[in-house]
């Protein structure tokens, strides 16, 4: 399977998994928008709705997805399916290993996705969710993203936890309250040594 294949089976599954019924009716009762490109100012507009600190705002860059486009379908389908969804926490630890892993169609819940099913949100770092793998690693992802003002780049320093949160303007509140849970679990670090910043990918899903 070549990877615009794989990319379409992804939003059918995507569709049919996660927003499962009558297409543009289940979108609006999960609140879903149109997918579309998105400019700077979009980005920070909604980042400051979402309360997003504007040093810590990414946007996902080509290396990412020409990263994905490389791989094996048949070797990696799940792990490429799980990083192409559109809302994800990502948690390494400082020896950059993942170590949690949060993704939107392992949430279930409606008429929201449940990111604290189980309770797993209720220490930090959260409990697992989602299978965690090593093919997206943190190094990776540090090239794949530059921020939304200025050159602020995501620096090499080891943290205790680096926590990377993918959102998005068209998953619409399902990002609002997923942003918000993976603040409210950030906030039990006991840690003053935990790094969290937001990347923005509605760019990458419209060009999809």
């Amino acid at each position: 399977m070549n990877f615009k294949s794989f990319v379409a089976c992804f939003i059918v599954v995507f569709g049919l998994t996660v927003f499962s019924g009558c297409g543009f009716i289940m979108n609006g009762l999960y609140g879903l928008k149109n997918v579309k490109s998105v400019d700077n100012e979009t980005v920070l507009n909604y980042g400051k709705k979402f309360n997003i600190p504007q040093d810590k705002s990414y946007l996902l860059d080509s290396n990412y997805v020409e990263f994905i486009k490389k791989q094996d379908t048949s070797k990696y389908s799940l792990q490429m399916n799980n990083h192409l969804q559109p809302l994800q926490a990502l948690y390494f630890d400082e020896n950059e290993k993942l170590i949690s892993y949060h993704i939107n169609c392992y949430a279930g819940g409606f008429p929201n996705l449940d990111w604290n099913r189980n309770q797993v949100m209720d220490v930090f770092p959260p409990l697992q969710q989602a299978p965690v793998d090593s093919l997206v690693t943190l190094e990776l992802i540090r090239n794949s993203i530059h921020s939304v003002v200025g050159d602020n780049r995501l620096d090499s320093t080891r943290y205790s936890n680096t926590v990377i949160v993918f959102w998005n303007r068209f998953m619409g509140r399902q990002s609002e309250r997923f942003i918000h849970i993976i603040q409210q679990n950030f906030n039990l670090s006991n840690s003053g040594n935990v790094k969290l910043i937001y990347v923005n990918n509605d760019n990458f899903f419209s060009g999809l």
